[in-house]
């Protein structure tokens, strides 16, 4: 409570300055239209040398002042890192280089004062001078943000103005607090409505948890008790339809705003399941739907009953559910420990981690902050704490309130934490509700872990280390294909003042990922096995503490260490001709005597589409050998993917050169992508060794193919181009390169979208073909088509793609049918 009473007295606080921006408006208006800051003085004119005039709008100009001037206020008195906020140079000169992220923006400095912004063909210019003012930084940006109101930049970002009113303010306001760092920015009304509801756990939809398989939305799961539920909606139904939206080649997040909105109104929902004859259409009421945080599970063993809690996230009511959940399994199932799934759990609430941690502490502290002013959290001893040995399964996706929940009871003896090392997301964000339905999410603080640690960057080190290898023909992502997408990779991160350096895992082991076996929860139910065997339950209350419990097992914990070591080690010098440890000698996991380089400038240029071929070199300067070594690739560009090689040994004085190759799929543009190359020892990366890679992407030739479908070879019908039942046909897909060089790879496949009713052969298109200008290829799919035809329209789902496309042409395809009448 008293967390929240001080979140509520801030935002109390900014509601307030607001309102006093609003009631200022009209010396706003006089300050803002004045000859003072007349934009004609700011030299606006395009690169063609006519003149260009923009029509200022003087409402959306007053609006934009104010939210500019409210959200500035609001920066520099709350942002975590004061020297930031109050340094007016750095704020407007982050804010542009950020901005040149964008394709069509560029800056330019005429002079160490002087910038000049270009959009396309239109030019901006203004002074940055030595002292350079609050009043300044407000003036440049209402004048810079109405200038990218204007521009086309709003419409290429795809920003509704009529929706936010001031689209170039929310532009220039979002560059400036993602300059900041990757977690503070502005919410529009669709953000700041999905933030709500996660954080309330309540939402109008129709209660079922979707994903993209095959380029359709697939049913996971329908929630209990929810509409989905009992429209007799099951995991693994393929939607087809949407109300009249085809689900085939959409974004997901596109096609949850379609199912999501006000509770009462109707969704017209087209279903398919591996058993039905044709697809079937469901009408569905929204609902209110109230989303558990949490998922119990009971484990049995030979040792007793254990619980196991999987946390999806930390909303208004997971500390209550995880109390409910434990008092009712202790009295139905006799639980006698209990394990926390955190794995893939983003984080939530700051107070509700707090509270969750308080149900296993009696006193001790929880988590500190460290921001404008500083807190720290404590436990109290209620007489209702959860008493049962615990252990917390962690992964690379375990952030922020998760990272809470773990640290404070690892550093306060409560829990063993089993997993990969954490996120490594320390920081506190607050939201301010804002105007029109808009919102500013702003970082505050900084988080610790009870002993002082720093999360930030650095995460959660497991007591128990144990790190996946995955079978796989090639030496690439062997270790997991998410392992470089933490906190200190990402771009604007903050930098902790204090040491970030991790500490040491108790326990480090490989196991082969061979099964779909939970092998992470496997261990923790071995450990608690082993806890229970030698001890009786309960526990006396000198052993309950995890130090002892992992002196208990470390007998257990050796021998799975040194079996599981001997299988990768096999397996990765049989398979991938690896050498990944050695057997004499102290192994060396320091990579502080070693230089890691890319050879060559670290300039490269490669055609849309293409792939990159980057060398690199490691020395090894110890006058020991380093051993498992390996390398990745990583950038926060979509089209570049994240890529690891295994390395293995390294002997001392020697060096070792490979080379890395990655297709880059991403639009050609003037300024160069950015991509990391960095070195891992022991799976840790070491961020001091990382090399920036520059990847200027120019323009491939892209073959414009044009193509056409037909029904032919129609055997058992009566009607040409329709299908009829138990006939036979076949669906021709014509293809020609109507370009001037050729289209290569070119590949048609077909999506059945329509059940039993027909069933295609698509075995004979699996080849890839090449085609030169103005050749035409004619790809053949048999199809039979069922007695118990049902649909008047038969819907197929059609893929074209060449090696030179980015995205493959996606079309929905509906042939006219004849169903079975009814005599």
């Amino acid at each position: 409570m008293k967390l929240l009473w001080k979140i509520a007295t801030l935002l109390t606080g900014v509601l307030f300055g607001i309102l006093a921006s609003l009631i200022a408006t009209r010396a706003l208006e006089t300050h803002f239209l004045g000859d003072k800051v007349a934009l004609s003085a700011l030299d606006v004119r395009d690169n063609e040398a006519s003149k260009y005039e923009p029509q200022l709008n003087t409402q959306k100009k007053i609006a934009s002042a104010i939210l500019i001037d409210s959200i500035l206020t609001i920066i520099q008195n709350y942002y975590v890192d004061r020297a930031k906020s109050l340094d007016n140079t750095f704020l407007i000169k982050s804010t542009l280089a950020q901005l040149s992220n964008y394709k069509n923006f560029k800056t330019d400095w005429e002079s160490d004062s002087t910038v000049r912004v270009e959009i396309k063909n239109f030019v901006f210019e203004f002074d940055i001078e030595a002292e350079y003012s609050f009043q300044s930084l407000l003036e440049d940006a209402v004048n810079l943000s109405s200038f990218i109101g204007k521009s086309k930049l709003v419409e290429e970002l795809n920003y509704d103005d009529s929706e936010l009113n001031n689209a170039g303010a929310f532009i220039f306001l979002n560059a400036l607090l993602k300059s900041l760092d990757p977690h503070s920015g502005l919410l529009d009304k669709e953000e700041y409505r999905e933030l709500k509801q996660g954080t309330e756990g309540a939402f109008g939809g129709l209660g079922v948890v979707v994903g993209i398989e095959n380029d359709l939305l697939k049913v996971i799961k329908p929630l209990p008790r929810s509409p989905a539920e009992k429209a007799g909606i099951n995991g693994d139904d393929q939607i087809i339809f949407i109300n009249d939206v085809s689900t085939f080649g959409t974004s997901l997040q596109n096609l949850v705003h379609h199912m999501r909105g006000a509770p009462g109104t109707e969704v017209n929902l087209s279903l398919l399941r591996d058993s039905d004859d044709a697809p079937r259409k469901v009408k569905i009421r929204r609902e209110i739907i109230q989303v558990d945080s949490i998922t119990p599970k009971i484990i049995e063993s030979k040792a007793g009953n254990i619980l196991s809690l999987a946390i999806d996230s930390f909303s208004s009511r997971t500390s209550d559910e995880i109390k409910e959940a434990v008092n009712k399994y202790l009295k139905s199932h006799q639980v006698q420990s209990l394990v926390l799934d955190l794995r893939g759990n983003p984080g939530g609430l700051l107070d509700q981690a707090v509270k969750s941690a308080d149900l296993f502490l009696k006193s001790g502290r929880i988590v500190s902050t460290s921001g404008r002013r500083p807190e720290v959290e404590v436990a109290f001893d209620d007489g209702d704490e959860i008493d049962l040995p615990v252990v917390i399964l962690v992964d690379g996706d375990t952030a922020s309130a998760s990272e809470i929940l773990s640290g404070a009871l690892q550093d306060n003896n409560r829990a063993i934490v089993v997993g990969q090392p954490t996120f490594g997301k320390g920081s506190v964000q607050t939201v301010f509700e804002l105007p029109s339905n808009q919102a500013l999410k702003l970082t505050i603080a900084k988080y610790y872990s009870p002993s002082g640690r720093v999360i930030q960057n650095v995460g959660i080190m497991p007591d128990i280390w144990s790190q996946p290898v995955y079978k796989s023909r090639e030496n690439i992502n062997l270790l997991g294909q998410r392992r470089y997408g933490g906190e200190k990779f990402l771009v604007n991160t903050l930098v902790d003042e204090l040491d970030g350096s991790a500490s040491a895992a108790r326990h480090k082991f490989y196991y082969l990922n061979e099964s779909e076996l939970d092998y992470q929860e496997i261990l923790a139910k071995e450990i608690l096995v082993d806890l229970f065997d030698k001890n009786q339950s309960p526990l006396k209350k000198e052993k309950m503490r995890a130090t002892y419990w992992m002196a208990s097992s470390s007998g257990y914990l050796n021998m799975k260490s040194e079996f599981e070591d001997e299988k990768i080690l096999k397996y990765l010098s049989e398979n991938h001709q690896i050498k990944w440890n050695s057997v004499q000698g102290e192994r060396v996991t320091s990579p502080l005597r070693s230089s890691f380089t890319v050879l060559g400038d670290g300039s490269l240029s490669v055609k849309e589409g293409e792939r990159v071929h980057i060398k690199w070199e490691i020395e090894n300067h110890s006058d020991r050998q380093m051993e498992r070594v390996s390398i990745y690739l990583r950038s926060n560009e979509y089209g570049i993917p994240t890529i690891e090689e295994l390395v293995g040994t390294i002997p001392s004085g020697e060096k070792v050169q490979g080379e890395l190759s990655v297709r880059v799929a991403l639009e050609a543009d003037d300024q160069p992508y950015t991509a990391k190359l960095g070195m891992a020892v022991d799976s840790w990366p070491n961020l001091d060794k990382q090399n920036s890679v520059s990847i200027k992407v120019t323009p491939s030739s892209k073959p414009k193919l044009t193509y056409d479908v037909s029904l032919v070879d129609e055997k058992g019908g009566k009607s040409r181009g329709v299908l009829e039942p138990g006939e036979s046909a076949a669906l021709e897909v014509t293809v020609k390169n109507e370009s001037a060089f050729k289209a290569k790879e070119v590949n048609v496949t077909l999506a059945n979208l329509s059940g039993k009713q027909i069933s295609i052969n698509s075995s004979a298109n699996l080849g890839l073909v090449d085609l030169a200008n103005g050749k035409v290829k004619k790809f053949r799919f048999p199809i039979r088509v069922s007695s118990k035809l049902i649909s008047k329209q038969i819907h197929l789902g059609l893929i074209i793609n060449s090696s030179e496309y980015l995205v493959p042409l996606r079309d929905n395809h509906l042939i006219i049918a004849e169903p079975v009448t009814n005599q």
